[in-house]
């Protein structure tokens, strides 16, 4: 139970977090970065990644779709999951219960891919594999920001016309080149209910669905 009340809301830990940046784990919203105290392990990189303002990737978490990816052309929004279907999903034990025999299951390892591009990969899941986190590319479905693509800058045109806004991801198994779609299996990714509107690191509203 405390794995998915984890899970549910985005919190990543032990393995989950190894060898990346604090800020794609989160870890400036929940407070264990101090962006004035000097002097720990990894500072200088931190502190250029605030100051330059960008952060590419983040942990997030996401559901495992109950339909499969064939026929699905509406757009899901990155969004607050429903308190109703976040409530059941806390109290539930058929994510907890090891799928046996199906394939369209998501594991640790798999990549999510949106757009026709690789978005990011699974770092965890429930036994069920129905609920889990992966750290995800924040342009692959996040809503175009405004100011970002008023039209003056041809890279943040292009980003206006990549499709961002769509939080529905394919789930894909083995190596980059050789990955094929697993069944058709898709996850959604949604936004944490203690997420800010605005980016802690940019100041930009990145993060609003």
């Amino acid at each position: 139970m405390y794995m998915r009340y984890r899970m549910l809301h985005g919190i990543a830990e032990g393995p989950e977090i190894v060898n990346k940046i604090p800020l794609e784990c989160n870890l400036d919203m929940l407070n264990y970065i101090s962006f004035s105290k000097g002097c720990y392990v990894g500072q200088e990189l931190v502190a250029r990644t605030k100051h330059k303002g960008v952060v590419r990737k983040r942990i997030l978490p996401f559901l495992r779709s109950l339909t499969t990816t064939e026929g699905a052309e509406e757009a899901i929004p990155f969004a607050v999951l429903d308190s109703k279907l976040a409530g059941a999903i806390a109290s539930s034990t058929v994510i907890d219960v090891p799928p046996v025999g199906n394939t369209r299951y998501v594991v640790k390892g798999d990549t999510l891919v949106g757009q026709d591009s690789d978005s990011g990969v699974v770092l965890a899941t429930t036994r069920g594999q129905e609920l889990g986190l992966a750290l995800l590319r924040l342009d692959s479905f996040l809503p175009a920001d405004k100011e970002e693509n008023d039209g003056t800058d041809k890279k943040d045109a292009q980003y206006a016309d990549s499709g961002r806004g769509n939080a529905r991801l394919i789930v894909k198994r083995g190596e980059a080149d050789d990955a094929k779609s697993v069944d058709g299996a898709a996850v959604r990714g949604f936004r944490p209910t203690w997420w800010p509107d605005a980016d802690p690191v940019t100041g930009r509203g990145m993060l609003t669905a």
